[in-house]
């Protein structure tokens, strides 16, 4: 049996069991090698340890755990108040998962961390290569619109996992390879007119680019144009967001 470099990350990725996920970044690592259900693991329990302030913001390390770390005694004996109800008129409200008064400030390095996790589960662009949805889970569907490197913008949307299209926008012009997101042969078109550049059926696309123009890369057996389209609905934001202890929004106590 032969054991790859990639082998040994997979099963190195995480380096011994932790009951906290803290501001370690190995949920991006899981993304990056591919490990959609260990990314969304870590992400949502990174939200319901990390992210207690009401504005979204995110602390630094565990404090749903009720645990004190060394390198914040400078900062004074730990306030928790998970329990914090709003008073009214002497009377107390339920018990909602926000703190009395501030424990710390808000970090940056845990939010950075879930935003850039979530970026390598919809796209990755590392070693000239553009990969669209590399790392989500079956049962997501999914659009973006983000840059990759090489001077690209590439949009995509999936349901369930299956990729619908590719469009990549070139800013600078030059090669463009795109790892083929199906098991079907595909085809590169220009977004603008339709025009077939090239058709692909193994597992990279490459085609020449130039500056300014878009093309559209989809299934030769099931083209975008013959997909439905997904009909948005608008709904108003009537209250906070909650995600196991995580919290979105302030609780109306007036």
């Amino acid at each position: 049996m032969v054991i790859t470099e990639f082998d040994i990350a997979v099963r190195t990725w995480r380096p011994g069991n932790r009951g906290e996920i803290g501001i370690w970044p190995e949920s991006v690592v899981a993304a990056r090698l591919g490990m959609a259900d260990q990314a969304v693991q870590d992400l949502a329990v990174r939200a319901d340890q990390l992210q207690i302030f009401p504005q979204g913001f995110f602390t630094d390390m565990g404090m749903r755990t009720r645990r004190f770390y060394a390198h914040n005694q400078s900062e004074g004996p730990p306030m928790r108040g998970w329990d914090a109800r709003p008073l009214t008129r002497g009377v107390r409200g339920s018990v909602r998962p926000v703190p009395v008064t501030p424990i710390t400030q808000p970090f940056l390095e845990s939010s950075g961390i879930f935003s850039t996790t979530i970026n390598e589960m919809l796209l990755q662009s590392h070693g000239g290569r553009i990969r669209v949805f590399p790392a989500i889970p079956k049962s997501w569907t999914a659009a973006f619109r983000l840059r990759a490197v090489g001077g690209f913008m590439v949009a995509a949307e999936c349901e369930a996992s299956e990729a619908a299209y590719v469009l990549i926008e070139s800013i600078a012009g030059g090669d463009c390879v795109v790892s083929n997101p199906w098991d079907t042969p595909c085809r590169v078109r220009r977004a603008a007119n339709g025009q077939l550049l090239t058709k692909a059926s193994g597992a990279e696309i490459r085609f020449r680019t130039e500056p300014g123009a878009s093309y559209l890369i989809d299934r030769e057996d099931n083209p975008v144009d013959s997909r439905s389209r997904a009909a948005f609905r608008r709904e108003r934001n009537t209250g906070p967001k909650t995600f196991q202890h995580a919290i979105l929004g302030k609780i109306r106590d007036f």
